[in-house]
């Protein structure tokens, strides 16, 4: 378990959970700078499959950090009619248009993208689940990285047959109300930790827990799970896209790396 900069270490003492505790300079040394040499095919080209009719601010949101945090390409999969939010606000974003007015089909050519992220203002239309199960075997059969957000998991709880198709490896990244209907409720807060330990041990995934809380990092063998409250759900999820689209070997996907690294991305955004 491990406690993120600025938590006071005598929390960490008084709870007795055996947390270990990140530094700013351990965070620092994560984040390597990029050759001048370097282009956008070198980082990745992330998947956002965002926004249905009426929705197209997750949309909007999702590629803005998904851009900002450092994804080579970006693509936003949604509804024709909800596009020009998208191109207006981030024109280096690219789009690939669904021609109803959910999510429902399939981009032309997924061999294109190294990661998948979706969820952000999809809805639950039933035609949405299907296109869902299609997405999560795709990624499956390929080894695709994914992050699954919003109404992409709340189609998990509903819909549990999916939950067997989700990618080794994956983020989940539910609200405290997300997860109470993925894994039920809980007496208290240990027990919810139990509960998120549990999930992410069955899927095989990392789950990132938002909520009031402090933010903690827990370790299930290569299974992680983090508490972290954050302004922009929808923002949180795409920044986390950067990571898992790095090409830098000496950057491990391990919960207290992948913590920081988004974090100092942040930061760095804000300033």
């Amino acid at each position: 378990m491990f406690l993120p900069p600025g938590v006071s270490e005598a929390f960490a003492e008084r709870s007795g959970w055996g947390f270990g505790y990140v530094t700013w300079d351990e965070v620092r040394a994560l984040v390597k700078p990029r050759a001048e040499d370097a282009h956008k095919g070198m980082y990745g080209h992330a998947l956002l499959v965002c926004g249905s009719r009426g929705m197209p601010g997750a949309a909007v949101l999702s590629a803005g950090a998904a851009l900002r945090s450092g994804c080579g390409l970006v693509t936003v999969h949604l509804p024709e009619s909800e596009r020009f939010p998208v191109e207006a606000n981030f024109p280096s974003a690219m789009v690939s248009l669904d021609t109803a007015d959910c999510f429902t089909e399939l981009p032309a050519d997924m061999t294109r993208y190294t990661a998948v992220g979706i969820g952000c203002g999809l809805g639950q239309d039933s035609r949405t689940v299907e296109a869902l199960e299609c997405l999560l075997e795709w990624c499956r059969t390929r080894k695709v990285r994914m992050v699954i957000d919003a109404d992409a998991l709340n189609m998990l709880s509903r819909h549990t047959g999916l939950q067997r198709l989700v990618p080794a490896g994956t983020i989940l990244t539910p609200h405290l109300g997300e997860l109470r209907r993925l894994v039920g409720t809980w007496r208290d807060e240990e027990e919810m930790l139990e509960r998120a330990n549990g999930l992410a041990a069955r899927l095989d995934s990392v789950v990132v827990v938002k909520g009031p809380n402090p933010l903690f990092i827990f370790l299930y063998h290569l299974i992680s799970q983090t508490i972290y409250k954050y302004e922009s759900k929808d923002s949180f999820t795409h920044l986390i896209m950067k990571f898992i689209l790095s090409p830098n070997p000496n950057i491990p996907h391990n919960a207290a790396d992948e913590y920081c690294t988004t974090v100092l991305s942040h930061l760095l955004a804000k300033s």
